[in-house]
């Protein structure tokens, strides 16, 4: 069902889906999501789909077992007669009647638990409340951090200017592994902490209204850092005196870096 929900927006002539859709960070985060769902990405993940497999299973067969229906032997009419002394005490020595019965009742609750937990696994990949806009919106899992496929780090609505403490303190809130594009605006005094070397999965920067005060070597953008970056933009910022910072000037320079604009 999750891949035939794509099947429109394909393009046969581009072998793949518009530009359009492509730059919609919403459309192509929910994708990505979606197809987490589908797709084996590790061993981890391997194990997580083939136990919840396993688990469906196992509780439609209780389910079904639970739910069969038994005919009586026919309709038959008893008088009300309250128990003797004697039957009253006979059931009070007698344990449980049915226990396989209630095991069932409780592997299928237990089944059923571990159905919700299961998805909270794919999908629930946090996100906690900050001013800093990331998509997908989804909420945090106990103890994890937010992942983002696209953060907008506005400075003015952070209300900082971009010093380097204030710029880790903010991106110490989400999973930097999983951005896949990060936007800065409105930061009248950039200085670039070391903690960019760690977006390992970045395809695209952007700088917005801004002053880059400081971006030094050891916030060098590198290849070995950045292996996918294909999109480095400076609109409407000032560097400097006027010169590219040296974090812009390494021998590594990402190989897939396409488009540079300033």
């Amino acid at each position: 069902m999750i891949v035939l929900s794509y099947v429109d927006d394909y393009d046969a002539d581009l072998t793949g889906f518009s530009f359009e859709l492509i730059d919609d960070d919403n459309w192509f985060a929910q994708m990505l999501d979606e197809a987490r769902l589908v797709l084996v990405t590790s061993w981890s993940d391997l194990f997580a789909h083939v136990v919840y497999s396993l688990g469906v299973v196992a509780t439609t067969a209780n389910m079904k077992e639970l739910l069969r229906w038994a005919p009586t032997q026919g309709t038959r009419i008893h008088h009300a007669k309250g128990p003797s002394r004697d039957e009253l005490q006979h059931l009070s020595s007698v344990g449980p009647g049915n226990t396989s019965q209630n095991t069932r009742h409780d592997e299928v609750e237990m089944s059923g638990s571990y159905r919700c937990l299961v998805p909270r696994h794919f999908c629930d990949n946090e996100f906690i409340t900050t001013v800093v806009k990331c998509n997908p919106k989804v909420k945090p899992m106990a103890g994890a951090r937010s992942a983002c496929f696209a953060v907008e780090f506005d400075c003015y609505k952070v209300g900082i200017s971009g010093k380097k403490e204030e710029v880790e303190a903010e991106w110490g809130k989400f999973d930097h592994t999983t951005v896949v594009k990060l936007h800065i605006l409105h930061s009248p005094g950039l200085e670039m902490p070391k903690m960019i070397q760690e977006f390992a999965h970045l395809h695209e920067i952007r700088v917005y209204n801004s002053t880059i005060r400081e971006w030094d070597q050891d916030a060098t953008i590198k290849n070995s850092f950045h292996p996918n970056l294909t999109v480095l933009a400076l609109i409407r910022s000032n560097m400097t005196n006027g010169l590219v910072p040296p974090g812009f000037q390494s021998n590594d320079f990402p190989v897939n870096l396409t488009h540079t604009f300033a």
